[in-house]
């Protein structure tokens, strides 16, 4: 409710005390509705309907940065990965400050196979929010798993200071002191050459499974 300068002179007058306007709640466009929507039909694993609600969000209002997002992701899903790069750079046009679209689309980079490309928006995303987790995360693990542990180390670290409990952030940290110390017994036809060149087996996945 909207106080008035009418109303607080009165109050004031009446010997009420300070008196402070509410803050008026953001207005929410029906684009945005429809979004929101859509997640929350996602929570209720239905798909079939989410996408409904974020194709109808585009088509209220084709900027929406969130709902190119959420059909990338969508798409990802469904391994469709070039139609997830076009909705995540279709957002990114829009909303080019937002981290975690940088952290998307370098994942299906990655998963692509073009370990460079995902690289540097990974390293774009960790700009924009060096707190999001998932850019620490995939950066430090592709950059872990093309050789450059020197690199990967400090994103890794940082990850694990982000979320201390999270168990593959702390996966090729240990690798890291173990080569550090000179024992590479563990290291050998295990996680490293399964990986490597590719960020397609990093495991965090923003959203789905957070």
């Amino acid at each position: 409710m909207r106080v008035t300068g009418l109303v607080l002179s009165c109050l004031l007058l009446a010997g009420a005390g300070r008196a402070e306007p509410r803050p008026q709640p953001a207005r929410v466009s029906p684009a945005q509705a429809a979004v929101a929507e859509g997640i929350a039909l996602l929570h209720q694993n239905k798909v079939a309907q989410a996408r409904e609600r974020f194709e109808a969000a585009l088509a209220l209002d084709p900027a929406s940065a969130d709902a190119h997002y959420m059909l990338g992701w969508l798409r990802e899903q469904e391994k469709d990965l070039a139609a997830a790069e076009a909705e995540y750079e279709a957002a990114l046009v829009h909303a080019p400050s937002r981290a975690e679209i940088h952290d998307r689309l370098g994942f299906v980079r990655g998963e692509a196979g073009r370990t460079d490309d995902a690289i540097a928006e990974f390293r774009q995303a960790v700009r924009l929010d060096p707190k999001l987790f998932d850019a620490r995360y995939h950066l430090g693990a592709t950059l872990w798993w093309t050789g450059d542990a020197a690199g990967a180390l400090p994103q890794l670290q940082e990850a694990v200071r982000l979320q201390p409990a999270h168990p593959e952030a702390r996966y090729p940290a240990r690798m890291g002191r173990r080569r550090r110390r000179g024992d590479r017994a563990e290291e050998g036809g295990g996680a490293g050459s399964r990986l490597r060149g590719s960020a397609q087996h990093a495991r965090a996945r923003a959203h789905g499974e957070r």
